[in-house]
């Protein structure tokens, strides 16, 4: 069922946005997505939607971002508001480190159906990218970048090699 907005004027539309962020972060401290929505917190940390860490330094989580009536959240506009987010590594409620930039944005037009984001905290060139076919793993979805979308994987690079053991080169026999 879709949730209703607070004060939304009776709209029915929302976004479920699936978050993937890639960042390794120190004990005790988490990754939030924290914004302009009620479902983000209203830029209150401590109300922040939280992202639960996942093999490979992944936060992962689902926002349900009901459509609101333009207020606080956007710059204007008739029907709803745009959200402006960011994510932010914090510790028992109190953030550490905020993404540097601007904010990013979900525009009202994209607040309805399903949608994902997967990005490295503080790259703020993806975007989201609508969900047309249920996708089955993190690998399967794709990513949109300042040059739109792109079929590269959202799957993070492999990690690198335990400390003592280097990469063998395959040295080329020469033809004499």
């Amino acid at each position: 069922a879709v949730a209703a907005s607070e004060g939304g004027g009776g709209s029915n539309r929302e976004l479920r946005l699936r978050v993937c962020v890639e960042k390794h972060v120190h004990f005790g401290e988490s990754v939030c997505m924290v914004g302009s929505h009620p479902a983000l917190g209203e830029w209150d940390i401590g109300r922040s939607a939280p992202l639960e860490w996942t093999m490979g330094d992944l936060w992962q989580g689902e926002v349900r971002l009901p459509a609101i009536a333009p207020k606080a959240c956007s710059e204007g506009g008739a029907g709803t508001a745009d959200v402006y987010f960011k994510f932010v590594i914090q510790r028992d409620g109190h953030p550490r480190r905020w993404e540097e930039g601007q904010n990013r944005v979900i525009l009202a037009k994209e607040c309805d159906g399903d949608a994902r984001i997967s990005c490295k905290f503080g790259d703020m060139s993806a975007g989201l990218t609508a969900i047309e076919a249920e996708p089955t793993s993190v690998e399967e979805a794709t990513i949109e970048g300042e040059g739109g979308a792109s079929a590269a994987r959202a799957a993070p690079p492999p990690p690198p090699p335990p400390p003592g053991e280097k990469k063998k080169k395959k040295k080329k026999k020469k033809k004499k």
